[in-house]
């Protein structure tokens, strides 16, 4: 008898671990059954409905954006997280049934190719500091992916690969538990899919920096007002010259810069004409895509980067890493069979890309009156836009591109013999100005031209990019006197870009989004032209 009831007690208790080994298995992570490795898939949760993480028994953190949480990141990171506008679960190291450090968790929006970490820091001594620096370092420099080529640059260059982006926003560090977080813009990438996942790696790295000035064109402001973007990873940010790099999110930021009224009125201009679909005074910018912020453009998404030139002050030796996580790109071969975590969203991320890089070519051609003189003319045929089968499509998920438009701004006039910009010598449908440096731009789609008073007699068309008339040499050191940087062949080309704007209408009605992104121009050489 008594050795049936310790039986009977030994299945029970077996019955009851088995159980519960079982249940903590749900809560926490899954691994794959077809991997011999060590997969890990991360703890799914609803970030939308819930007020605390997901951590053991005893352990309460709130959500990042919940009342009371203390808050070191920009406010529309804590309004901006629906799932219906696109929001995805990439990656996680919250459960039920550990604490993992470093703590934090990624979302992506695949109707704006946007990647965004919140990490969490413990309560701990605080890290002497008075901003924070977020860098995504792409690790495989040797065979790299072009994700990061839209992030923290004015405009992409497709012929290289930029390996790291770093934003540096106005936040301390704290000794109370802290949530800080950022988001990086990701370029589609068609090959991701034969890239291994183990050798594309992305790291992200946390800083604090302190960082005791920063002057704007030329002007000391004192600290940081927004985010400051640039290709270059912490400590490499300090008392280094930047230029292009300077992202905005709102018109209150914009007030505290307190930079010229050209500046802030183009700037203004940019923002609200964006959001309500108008292109206008930027190279590259994301409006829209959030909902329940109606016509309230304080509570609307908005990320644009403005052509400017800034430096930070400081000292290398005041910069301190607080965290570096590394994780695998969704989308790469082999990322549900890695050791460690794999990414809950799997697909490519980004919106869109190029074939190529866009080329231009010079064209030396005879006036009416004998003259001779050259213009640039960018060819169309040179490239085409590679959309992400991903998001562009008729599923639930997915969507459709509308009001796609493509430009030349040339922020260089050929045709003014101060080889700046003049825009009283255009219409000003041509002009624009991103903060206070003018450009002109040219429709590709309008089939139209433009005459220009200069001196008389030149035309520009469309696809063409304006230049110095008088001039004998192309390809070399010393193009013209009046040139203000030599034009080099089978070189990109200098303060020229093509600029590509499109509406991501989502199939759910999500609200539309407006994606700006612009691209150098490779510059392949001279032809002949002669008028008839």
């Amino acid at each position: 008898m008594k050795k049936e009831f310790k039986l009977s007690c030994f299945v029970i208790l077996l019955l009851i671990f088995c159980l519960g080994c079982k249940k903590g298995q749900e809560r926490d992570y899954v691994k794959l059954a077809s991997s011999t490795k060590n997969t890990i898939i991360p703890y799914s949760f609803d970030w939308e409905t819930v007020d605390y993480m997901p951590t053991p028994a005893g352990t309460q953190i709130l959500v990042p954006w919940a009342s009371n949480s203390n808050q070191s990141f920009p406010s529309i990171y804590g309004t901006d997280i629906k799932k219906s506008d696109g929001w995805e679960l990439v990656y996680n190291t919250f459960s039920p049934s550990q604490f993992i450090q470093p703590a934090f968790f990624v979302l992506y929006n695949r109707y704006r190719g946007l990647l965004r970490g919140y990490f969490y820091l413990t309560p701990n001594t605080p890290i002497p500091s008075s901003n924070i620096a977020h860098s995504l370092i792409q690790k495989n420099t040797a065979n790299p992916l072009p994700v990061l080529s839209y992030s923290s640059l004015g405009s992409a260059d497709l012929s290289a690969t930029n390996n790291v982006s770093t934003l540096v926003q106005q936040y301390r560090t704290t000794s109370t538990g802290t949530w800080y977080a950022a988001e990086f813009e990701m370029a589609y990438d068609p090959n991701v899919g034969a890239k291994s996942a183990i050798t594309n790696l992305m790291e992200w790295s946390v800083n604090s920096v302190n960082i005791s000035d920063i002057k704007i064109n030329g002007t000391s402001k004192g600290s940081i007002k927004g985010t400051i973007a640039q290709p270059v990873a912490a400590p490499d940010l300090l008392s280094s010259f930047f230029a292009g790099a300077l992202q905005l999110s709102s018109l209150s930021i914009i007030n505290d810069l307190k930079l010229s009224n050209l500046f802030t009125n183009s700037v203004k201009s940019s923002m609200q004409s964006g959001l309500e679909g108008n292109i206008k005074n930027v190279v590259n910018a994301i409006y829209g895509g959030a909902s329940g912020a109606g016509a309230d453009s304080t509570k609307q998404y908005v990320n644009l980067t403005t052509n400017t030139t800034y430096t930070l002050a400081g000292t290398s030796t005041d910069t301190y890493q607080i965290s570096n996580p590394t994780m695998i790109i969704p989308g790469s071969n082999g990322q549900e069979s890695v050791t460690g975590y794999s990414p809950l969203y799997t697909k490519a991320m980004g919106v869109m890309t190029l074939s190529s890089v866009p080329e231009s070519r010079m064209t030396v051609g005879t006036s009416s009156t004998g003259i001779d003189y050259n213009f640039m003319k960018l060819n169309p045929n040179s490239y085409s836009i590679i959309w992400n089968p991903n998001v562009i499509n008729s599923s639930t998920t997915g969507a459709t591109i509308q009001n796609l438009k493509q430009e030349i701004i040339s922020y260089e006039n050929y045709l003014d013999d101060t080889d700046d910009l003049n825009p009283a010598h255009f219409p000003s449908q041509y002009t624009e100005f991103d903060g206070d440096k003018p450009y002109l731009k040219s429709d590709l789609t309008n089939n139209t031209t433009r005459t220009v008073s200069q001196m008389g007699f030149v035309n520009i068309a469309d696809y063409e990019i304006p230049l110095q008339q008088f001039s004998s040499c192309y390809g070399c050191d010393n193009f013209n006197m009046l040139m203000a940087y030599p034009v080099t062949e089978n070189k990109i080309l200098k303060n020229h870009v093509l600029r590509i704007s499109f509406d991501v209408v989502p199939n759910n009605g999500a609200p539309r989004s407006t994606i700006v992104k612009s691209f150098n121009i490779f510059f392949k050489g001279p032809t002949m032209y002669s008028p008839s």
